[in-house]
């Protein structure tokens, strides 16, 4: 079956379709992560405090400040994760994490199949 699929893959049509799914898993999770994460932290008390302290700090686009925005960052997990801002949002960054996670790992997944599907390099 495995080899089916690579078979499948040398296809240049087929090897569109799979790029464009596997473009999809990698952005439209994240899409949809931020509708839900920002619509809900909007629902809180402690969401909107977040959300008026991110706005209050926000990131600066240069290596200059790197160190800064991760500091900042660092500091607003901390806090989210100590119930500062209220156990609702603590539960939606933990859930935020674990849907992290499961997107790295189908990431992986969906990339490294189009590694081991590639023909190995001629010379």
């Amino acid at each position: 079956m495995l080899e089916a699929f690579r078979l499948w893959l040398t296809d240049p049509v087929h090897m569109d379709i799979y790029l464009f799914f596997a473009l999809a898993v990698m952005i439209a999770p994240l899409i949809a992560l931020s509708w839900w994460y920002h619509g809900g932290a909007r629902r809180s008390p402690g969401g909107r405090a977040l959300m008026r302290e991110q706005a209050d700090n926000p990131a600066v686009n240069s290596p200059l400040f790197l160190m800064r925005n991760l500091a900042t960052a660092w500091r607003m997990n901390r806090r989210v994760m100590s119930g500062a801002y209220g156990g609702d949002t603590r539960r939606r960054q933990i859930r935020l994490y674990m849907f992290l996670a499961l997107w790295l790992t189908a990431c992986v997944i969906v990339f490294g199949i189009l590694i081991w599907a590639s023909p190995p390099p001629a010379g």
